[in-house]
């Protein structure tokens, strides 16, 4: 029975009027002349429900000029709040009837804002997302103006200044081709540069081989690396070409060149300076061209000090070095990079490209990533295999724990910032809707059809939520 309504928002520069409406759900000209703002601001400032039943005539507000010369008379204020903090209110008032509004329906409304102000809670962090994505997405256009980039880097996701340096060192090693180090955290893609290098270079016709050292049991290292003879050892049945071999006039990528064993490293070394290496078992050295590039997440430097790296070695290989920074350090990289991921799914498993809600993306932002890209890729991946529909909402990511917040309770699973957000305001929701239904019943003693009509909903559909709620029928 409001006959006028309207939504306050609480800002830096103090409240302000969101939206206005009347009984005709028309906006309202000029409406900041036509509230009581000294009720708002008892509101707004003590984050309690206010309720008069006649304003004018309530000592309350006896000396407060704005209700007597809009001549005020029932008016509701409530807060919308998030976890303690004001950021609203709802100011409903009747300027022809006291008595419209009661306390018991302060109380019972209380749920409704307490759900106003969660989605008011995201509907600006939301916008605070996707202000700063402008923001960076500014900044990134700049840099790309400056940064003048030759080469295309599509398969290394990333507009952040630090790599576009990066693309911008690519562009001059490629052509050139001397030793490259690659360094960074696991998972931060150190194998997508070195291709990167490989396949815009004049080698990308002939092979890519790649070696993870840290994988290798180091009585088989030289074998794999180099190759063997048949009858070179036990088990030796056959001739076999090693990987330097196999990346002759191609690319040989070493991952975690760190985990190489040490009585390799000089053979190695042999194979940088003279283009020289000799299978197990051989009795004459073979020529080889490839180009080698490595990559390690340890600091060499410390292993060369323990005597477990080649200072030689570490310089062949150092020739130009490229940091990879981790996810943590460029998240504003995180929105495409899980645009990438997605449409990959898409194309390899088939169906349509599935999008990342905003609470979702918000949840995604607030983990650190110690897997850093890697770990995004798989997230991404596992949540998309148990998605229901084509949004991935946070429940998307119930199986990645690490992403929620410690206190949870929810079934087991810790509950994300957006993931509990969107239970609460659910429940709140729940719980109104389930006091407005019993409400009617008792008012119209069971009546269903009666009741139907005053919630103005469908008999079937009241019938369905009484059971839902399992709500007696007097």
């Amino acid at each position: 029975q409001a006959e006028r309504g309207f939504i306050l928002l609480r800002e830096a520069e103090g409240p302000r009027i969101a939206v206005a409406r009347n009984l005709d759900a028309a906006k309202i000209g000029a409406s900041e002349d036509k509230i009581s703002w000294s009720i708002a601001a008892e509101v707004l400032e003590g984050g309690k429900p206010l309720v008069t039943v006649d304003a004018l005539e309530d000592r309350r507000f006896s000396v407060t000029a704005s209700i007597h010369q809009l001549k005020l008379r029932s008016i509701l204020c409530l807060p919308l709040k998030r976890e303690g903090e004001v950021l609203g209110a709802i100011y409903l008032d009747n300027r022809e009837r006291g008595g419209v509004f009661q306390p018991s329906l302060a109380a019972a409304l209380n749920p409704f804002a307490d759900w106003m102000g969660q989605l008011l809670a995201n509907a600006r962090r939301f916008f605070e997302v996707e202000r700063d994505l402008r923001r960076t997405k500014k900044k990134l256009e700049a840099a790309e103006g400056e940064l003048k980039i030759k080469y295309d880097y599509r398969n290394i996701v990333g507009r952040h200044p630090k790599m576009l340096e990066i693309f911008q060192v690519l562009d001059r090693v490629t052509d050139v081709e001397v030793p490259v180090m690659i360094l960074g955290e696991s998972g931060v893609g150190k194998e997508r540069i070195a291709r990167a290098i490989h396949f815009n270079g004049a080698r990308a016709g002939k092979a890519f081989v790649s070696l993870n050292c840290q994988a290798v049991p180091e009585g088989l290292f030289e074998s794999e690396l180099f190759g063997h003879l048949r009858g070179a050892f036990t088990g030796a049945v056959a001739d076999r070409v090693g990987l330097v071999e196999q990346a002759h006039r191609g690319t040989l990528f070493l991952d975690e060149i760190g985990d190489m064993p040490l009585a390799l490293q000089g053979k190695l070394l042999r194979v940088l300076q003279e283009g020289k290496f000799r299978p197990v078992g051989a009795k004459e050295e073979r020529p080889v061209d490839c180009r080698i590039l490595a990559a390690t997440h340890q600091n060499l430097r410390q292993l060369i000090r323990k005597g477990t790296f080649r200072e030689d070695l570490w310089f062949r290989l150092n020739v130009v070095e490229i940091q990879v920074p981790p996810l943590r350090e460029r998240m504003d990289d995180l929105p495409l990079l899980a645009e990438h991921f997605l449409a990959e799914f898409a194309r390899r498993h088939g169906g349509k490209k599935k999008k990342l809600a905003p609470k979702s993306l918000a949840l995604l932002r607030a983990y650190p990533w110690p897997g850093n890209v890697r770990e995004l890729e798989n997230t991404l991946t596992n949540a998309c295999v148990f998605a229901e529909g084509d949004l991935l909402a946070p429940e998307a990511f119930r199986y990645k724990r690490e992403l929620f917040g410690k206190d949870s309770g929810v079934d087991g699973v810790p509950e994300a910032e957006g993931l509990g957000e969107y239970r609460s305001f659910r429940e709140a929701h729940q719980a109104f809707e389930k006091r407005l239904i019993a409400g009617a019943l008792k008012k119209f003693q069971g009546n269903i059809t009666h009741a139907a009509m005053e919630l103005k909903i469908a008999r079937p559909q009241l019938s369905r939520m009484i059971k839902k709620y399992r709500l007696s029928v007097p």
